[in-house]
């Protein structure tokens, strides 16, 4: 993804890549996404009644909602002009 936000065509000359703030909750909810997955998995094979099922939830809506916020940001730089 980090390779693609920057390699994408510029937005325009003024603003290239848009807000970069965008780009950031994009890198920070995909590694928290995959740090608690990371976590959380191998703790429910071990203990499937270990309370840390909520952990899983989490990892996916992080990591579904830093795909969205990577199309959303990608989305107009890439469409046709």
């Amino acid at each position: 993804m980090g390779v693609a936000y920057w390699m994408f065509p510029k937005k325009s000359k003024e603003d290239p890549r848009g807000n970069p703030l965008w780009g950031w909750a994009v890198y920070v909810c995909l590694n928290v996404g995959l740090l608690l997955r990371a976590v959380g998995e191998p703790t429910m094979a071990v203990n499937p009644a270990s309370g840390w099922g909520w952990t899983l939830t989490l990892a996916a809506a992080l990591m579904l909602a830093a795909g969205w916020i990577f199309v959303c940001i990608s989305w107009n730089r890439v469409k046709e002009r």
